[in-house]
């Protein structure tokens, strides 16, 4: 549970929320947003007949580096007449791809969000003379820490991040689809242990990717001209084919195990980046030939 508070006219009002139950994402096609229900509990002040909170601005930072990330201004109609009254809100807090980049590329574990809350109250005296009183009011920010798998597994996907894949590869192209079954699954592997994070397994199935690449190729090659499902094949010459070999064996003695025997430590994020990155690239290469 987290939360913070405020006061109305010295009265003390509440702000909560459940993280792991009330932080997710969602995407329209076109915009990504981080979306937080929080749930106020408002009290009546004394000599106050009734209030009502009639704007919220809710402001949404990245904890480390401190850094805006999102701000949203909202109209409300929150009406207070008796102690504890509960209502709840939604923030949809719309972010960019740039955003997101920026959370991705500094978080290390969990992930850690601000929030500032401002509102705008109206209030009725009970004196004599009642009186409409307009007051702007400002909770204290509070933190919120999203577990690094919730963040990986479930909010990424949600808001349409996709951090990795920046070419179009022909997942589904009727003329390779049988032989680049078993890649793509190895790659969509790569991609899922990247995200979690879980950079060796990352680089294993990077490796395996290769060597089903290879595998692959040699395979539809030697088929010759006979297949007409691998026409596209007239389109490497020999020299082109030395190079994706040559890329690839080279990619896959880094991948392998042996480039860190002795050394005892794990693949870093920006290895394991460039590796993956690699292994896209000759697929995005060998997926374009066979377009022509």
């Amino acid at each position: 549970m987290a939360g913070t508070s405020f006061t109305v006219m010295s009265k003390l009002q509440d702000i909560r929320t459940s993280p792991l139950e009330h932080f997710t994402g969602s995407f329209d096609a076109l915009n990504s947003y981080l979306d937080i229900s929080i749930q106020f509990i408002l009290r009546i002040p004394n000599h106050v007949k009734s209030f009502n909170v009639s704007g919220i601005k809710a402001v949404l930072r990245l904890n480390n580096p401190n850094v805006l990330l999102s701000d949203i201004t909202l109209p409300t109609a929150i009406h207070v007449h008796r102690d504890d009254i509960e209502h709840g809100v939604l923030l949809k807090f719309p972010v960019s791809e740039r955003a997101i980049a920026l959370i991705e590329k500094n978080r290390k574990k969990d992930v850690i969000f601000t929030i500032e809350i401002h509102l705008q109250v109206t209030l009725l005296t009970e004196y004599q003379r009642p009186e409409v009183l307009v007051q702007n009011e400002y909770a204290h920010p509070f933190q919120i820490t999203i577990p690094r798998s919730e963040w990986a597994e479930n909010i990424l996907p949600k808001i349409g991040y996709r951090a990795l894949r920046l070419f179009e590869i022909p997942l589904t192209h009727d003329l390779l689809a049988e032989a680049y079954g078993d890649i793509i699954t190895e790659f969509d592997l790569a991609t899922e242990y990247f995200n979690k994070p879980d950079y060796n397994k990352c680089v294993a199935h990077c490796r395996h990717t290769l060597d089903a690449l290879k595998r692959n190729l040699k395979k539809i090659k030697e088929l010759g001209d006979s297949e007409t499902a691998f026409q596209w094949l007239k389109a490497i010459d020999e020299r082109t084919f030395e190079w994706i070999d040559a890329v690839e064996k080279n990619t896959a003695a880094l991948a392998g195990k042996t480039h860190h025997s002795g050394l005892k430590r794990n693949f870093k994020r920006w290895e394991a980046e460039s590796i993956y990155l690699v292994t896209m690239g000759l697929m995005n290469f060998i997926g374009h030939i066979s377009q022509e």
